[in-house]
């Protein structure tokens, strides 16, 4: 299986649920090549919290933000996918916490001819998720 890929994270002003979120790419069973954060304008609380995970993870992380100018999270992603290094790419939301093995099953997934695949959810109030 081919494991290499990268992971865009996507984020908006909500930095308690995307450290629940980066706290959990760490514990992934299949590490990402790289990982991009895309901002969609958040406060500067945001690229802070991702300047501190940068130093605690053995693959290099990106922030690309832009201007907050309302709901334009398809850019933000657009800004990211320009910038990855990987033939495969992987998303999440920045409150949507992976299972240890969620990037496996994604990668299985194209082995076996998938073009795209999707995951399921689960709700979690915060205090469920600490």
């Amino acid at each position: 299986m081919d494991k290499e890929y990268s992971l865009i994270v996507s984020s908006y002003n909500q930095p308690r649920t995307l450290r629940l979120v980066l706290r959990h790419v760490l514990q992934l069973s299949v590490l990402p090549r790289e990982l991009i954060i895309a901002d969609d304008g958040s406060d500067e609380d945001t690229e802070v919290l991702v300047n501190e995970y940068t130093s605690r993870v053995p693959f290099p992380v990106l922030f690309t933000t832009q201007e907050d100018r309302g709901f334009r999270k398809a850019r933000a992603l657009n800004n990211a996918i320009r910038r990855v290094k990987s033939e495969k790419v992987l998303f999440l939301d920045g409150d949507a916490i992976p299972l240890s093995d969620w990037a496996f099953q994604h990668l299985q997934a194209f082995d076996d001819g998938a073009e795209y695949c999707v995951g399921g959810y689960v709700f979690m109030t915060l205090r469920q998720a600490e």
